[in-house]
């Protein structure tokens, strides 16, 4: 007898629970509560055009160099979206002393930038201009004082670029330029009228040439190799 009632109530508790269970899931799957919802939405991704930028889709801020054949540099680089950039970027060498000339550069470069594929590589395309300065100085037999000689080149070229860098904030790159001159390069020499014509004077013109002028004056392609930019866009 005792039996026959533990297996009853055994029989019952199993069909209530298995009338019971799947309205309890029912009810849990339509929940409109944030609880049920928080684990079925999907993770929001950033989009590199949704960026954290000061400007709708705009992103700028300073960007410094190291490379060479000009070293050192600052400029302001801006990205717009995910496809498009601008950079203005202003880099020297200081004046360094190569067999008793004095040598220094500077380049200014503005370009237009492409990102293919909207992430870091970009291609660019833009505007050069390449300056270097040459000084010696030669002491005449009949003066007491040296003489100050300073050379010129200026190279204006067509700049065609490659590299990588980041959208927005803290960003790290690395690009190689190459400069097409489109206008013919002259190194100028200044001084007194007077030493024209000067042994000494056609000798320092000479040692100029070969610190640094000989060089733009001879290849076709100038090189501007950036081995890291890093800077912060805003």
């Amino acid at each position: 007898m005792h039996l026959r009632v533990v297996m009853s109530c055994a029989a019952l508790w199993l069909c209530t629970t298995a009338s019971t269970v799947p309205q309890a899931l029912a009810q849990q799957g339509n929940s409109t509560g944030p609880e049920s919802t928080d684990l079925l939405e999907p993770v929001p991704r950033k989009l590199l055009g949704d960026g954290e930028c000061l400007l709708p889709d705009l992103c700028f801020g300073p960007v410094f160099s190291v490379g060479m054949l000009n070293p050192l540099g600052v400029g302001l680089h801006m990205r717009y979206g995910a496809y498009l950039g601008l950079a203005v970027d202003y880099q020297f060498l200081p004046a360094v002393t190569i067999s008793d000339v004095s040598v220094s550069a500077s380049l200014f470069v503005a370009e237009g930038r492409y990102y293919p594929t909207g992430g870091a590589l970009f291609v660019s395309a833009g505007l050069a201009l390449q300056h270097l300065v040459g000084e010696g100085s030669v002491t005449l037999d009949d003066s007491p004082e040296s003489m100050r000689i300073e050379g010129t080149i200026n190279v204006t070229a067509l700049k065609l670029g490659i590299g990588f860098t980041g959208h927005d904030g803290l960003v790290v790159g690395i690009d190689l330029g190459l400069h097409v001159p489109v206008r013919q390069r002259d190194l100028r020499f200044g001084y007194d009228a007077s030493l024209e014509g000067n042994a000494d004077v056609q000798q320092v013109e000479e040692d100029i040439r070969d610190a640094g002028g000989r060089a733009l004056e001879e290849v076709p392609i100038l090189v501007q190799l950036n081995l890291i930019r890093i800077g912060y866009l805003f």
